[in-house]
């Protein structure tokens, strides 16, 4: 650790340049009660000075709800991650799959042996100018028009972040991002499936490609903070079912039992009146249209 001296020669403020020296080299930001300022005159040359020692010590402070990585363009491990759960004294567990990339829900499942609707998937969204997590199971796709109506932007505004925004935003490459424990506080949606899943244990991404996060549903909401919501995109074909009106030649049940109680009810009508009793009935046309005369040669 190195230590920054700076030496105070008259009474007033510290000069802003001398304080940003030593958050250079300290890497925080120094507070303006950190500096302790010597006597003045003649003895001010040899009066104690501040040094980083003074600085507020980042483990003196409560863990912080985020983890702390200001550099932006750093890619965050499963390190980062494991110091992050540790800091809230969570039950939170990593588990490596050696020799296994799981960079998507199907290959975590078969390398977990478990169903996929367990595996949970976080994705980060840019949603005009903003940026959300959304945490969602299965294989099946989120629906970014759901995401835009709960956030009252425009469809057009809402779309998948690139691998550099995904990075900068949560501090982990996609493929790899966990559900909690990002770079910054991140808004976070949970799908309304989630809670649902067997024995309420979800596996998701843990910081690397090999490695997975195990975390009880109701510990993943707490940690979180997540909204409860409905962001999965239907399958097509019950899409399209709900979408395209029946044929028009269909009826209801009821319409088709009146219509053909209708059809029975109403008299007959035929183009030949009926024989009276006892009389021969009429003879058919001729092929030529005219009486027949009758068999015979």
């Amino acid at each position: 650790m190195l230590a920054c001296a700076v030496a105070v020669t008259r009474p007033s403020p510290i000069p802003t340049s001398h304080a940003r020296l030593a958050s250079k080299m300290r890497g925080q930001r120094v507070p303006p009660e950190a500096w302790h300022l010597g006597p003045t005159g003649a003895g001010a040359r040899n009066a104690p000075t501040a040094t980083a020692a003074a600085l507020p010590s980042a483990s003196s402070s409560s863990p912080p709800a985020v983890a702390e990585d200001h550099d932006a363009s750093r890619v965050m491990t499963s390190a980062d991650l494991e110091r992050w759960i540790a800091s809230r004294g969570s039950t939170v567990t990593l588990v490596r799959c050696p020799g296994n990339d799981t960079p998507d829900v199907a290959s975590s499942a078969v390398a977990l042996g478990i169903d996929v609707a367990c595996v949970v998937k976080s994705l980060v969204f840019a949603c005009d100018g903003e940026f959300v997590v959304v945490v969602t199971n299965g294989e099946a796709r989120v629906d970014p028009k759901k995401l835009a109506r709960r956030l009252g932007v425009a469809n057009k505004r809402v779309r998948l972040a690139s691998p550099t925004e995904a990075v900068a935003a949560c501090g982990y490459a996609p493929g790899t991002v966990p559900p909690f424990g990002h770079r910054r506080q991140l808004r976070i949606f949970v799908d309304a499936q989630v809670p649902l899943v067997p024995r309420g244990v979800v596996w998701g991404g843990g910081g690397d490609r090999d490695m997975e996060v195990r975390v009880d549903v109701d510990e993943l909401l707490r940690l979180t903070d997540g909204e409860l919501m409905d962001v999965k995109q239907q399958p097509k074909q019950q899409q399209q079912q709900q979408q395209q009106p029946p044929p028009p030649h269909e009826q209801p049940l009821g319409q088709q039992l009146v219509s053909v109680a209708n059809t029975h009810s109403a008299p007959l009508k035929t183009d030949t009146a009926l024989p009276e009793p006892g009389e021969a009935p009429p003879s058919p046309p001729s092929p030529l249209g005219q009486p027949g005369s009758g068999s015979g040669s």
